[in-house]
């Protein structure tokens, strides 16, 4: 399944492949600024005024709040999980699908004019992988998380939920869409006490049975 979406290509060269965890990782994974996300909403609400309760966005500018306040005195590369505030993602989920829930009274052609909206989707998107982060810790699992950091210019908090770890993705990819692969890096070996590559093998989601290490090459600039 999905394989009529990619090339069928012959060969498939992955160049700086220690970084193809993190750009799977991306993929799998829904990011966005909380101040981003409030704006989205007063700017559905302004467009469509009567669709909406004029207290719709009140649980939501609470939650930005509180979000903001915990990433005060962090670092930038500071992680804040929301499974270790009970509640609070809970909180985050009520407050966002609050934002984009018409009241009872708004025309039917309008609350879905207003649903197909990109600011709508947008929230709407972050509060169902919300939901799907709080459901897999309820389930016990450890699949996905929610993580609150700062932005990189320390003005908004900002939300990422995604899953934790991607053998399964990988390992599709390394089985059944890319036949023969070749992955190039200048770190996917380490001496231990041989060189080898099985730590990064295991990182991609290689199977055992596909990986051919090659003899490292180190260029002559590299060398002096």
């Amino acid at each position: 399944a999905g394989c009529d979406m990619l090339p069928d290509a012959e060969w498939l060269i992955v160049d700086e492949a220690h970084s193809l965890e993190d750009a799977f990782a991306n993929v799998f994974c829904v990011d966005g600024s909380v101040g981003a996300l409030l704006s989205d909403a007063v700017s559905l609400h302004r467009e469509f005024p009567s669709t909406f309760p004029k207290t719709g966005l009140d649980p939501l500018r609470e939650v930005f709040l509180t979000l903001k306040h915990l990433c005060q005195g962090r670092g930038v590369d500071d992680l804040v999980s929301l499974a270790d505030m009970p509640g609070l993602a809970e909180a985050v989920v009520d407050a966002l699908n609050q934002a984009v829930t018409p009241t009872p009274a708004a025309s039917k052609r309008r609350a879905s004019a207003a649903a197909s909206t990109r600011e709508a989707k947008r929230i709407s998107a972050m509060a169902r992988s919300l939901a799907v982060a709080i459901e897999s810790a309820r389930k016990g699992g450890a699949w996905a998380a929610a993580y609150l950091h700062w932005s990189p210019r320390r003005e908004y908090p900002r939300l990422s939920v995604g899953k934790l770890w991607l053998d399964q993705e990988l390992h599709y990819l390394w089985s059944v869409v890319a036949g023969r692969t070749a992955l190039v890096s200048g770190t996917l070996y380490e001496e231990m006490p041989a060189y080898s590559c099985e730590t990064a093998r295991r990182a991609l989601g290689v199977p055992l049975g596909c990986v051919v290490q090659m003899v490292p090459i180190h260029a002559g600039w590299q060398v002096e």
